[in-house]
């Protein structure tokens, strides 16, 4: 892309699928792929002025089907017949792009598929852009077999908000008012060590079920001002 773009990415296989784990790591890491291959047609679509995203939607489903079809390739010949077992590697993706740089209002676009999240956080309240379907049908859409169902939305941070892009589970507490108090407390405005937030998104608290994955990226606005992103 000609614009400096952020791809961050979240796979969260289902709790019983023999290769979700694999299929995950291939989901994402053929999705970075699939970017590249189509990287210049996204960013014109990415960053152009408000309008439909039929184009856009368009192109991240041509996409995701790229993504499908690799994932299809860790169990090709396990299934009935010798055809891929789309139910050994079914995962929920999420993904978000955005725009680098410095700058006091900073453009993303969200997409996904299945009950992944993306969660903002703002002056110590979490807002949900993606949160998992309503419906146990939109609950239950996994790659590979769902690569048409993608959704997308735009949204614009500022300097001091966090993203949260993650799994069902880790979305559950952030959601939770007192449990969702206490991530904001330790993650607001500032970037904790590694092994501390390591250990505060395996917060011995019921969750869910399923993997605590999660991405958070901090927004620093421009660096030159902010003396908190050198920390």
């Amino acid at each position: 892309m000609r614009t400096p773009t952020l791809l961050s990415a979240v796979a969260a296989g289902v709790p019983h699928g023999r290769w979700s784990q694999s299929a995950a790591d291939r989901a994402c890491r053929n999705l970075a792929a699939q970017v590249a291959r189509y990287g210049d047609t996204l960013g014109h679509q990415l960053y152009r002025p408000v309008g439909s995203d039929d184009d856009l939607t368009g192109l991240l489903r041509t996409a995701l089907q790229g993504v499908a079809h690799s994932m299809r390739l860790v169990t090709r010949g396990e299934g009935p017949g010798g055809e891929p077992d789309d139910a050994a590697i079914g995962v929920a993706l999420t993904g978000l792009f955005s725009r680098l740089g410095d700058s006091r209002q900073r453009e993303h676009v969200a997409f996904g598929i299945g009950d992944g999240a993306l969660m903002v956080l703002r002056d110590g309240v979490w807002t949900g852009v993606f949160t998992p379907g309503e419906t146990a049908a939109e609950r239950g859409l996994r790659l590979p077999a769902a690569a048409q169902q993608v959704r997308c939305a735009r949204l614009t941070t500022r300097p001091g908000d966090l993203r949260a892009l993650c799994s069902s589970s880790l979305a559950d507490l952030l959601v939770r008012p007192e449990v969702g108090d206490w991530f904001a407390g330790r993650w607001a405005g500032r970037q904790p060590h590694l092994t501390s937030f390591l250990s505060e998104v395996n917060v011995p608290v019921r969750s869910l079920g399923g993997d605590r994955t999660v991405v958070c990226l901090w927004d620093f606005g421009d660096a030159r001002e902010t003396p908190a992103a050198e920390s």
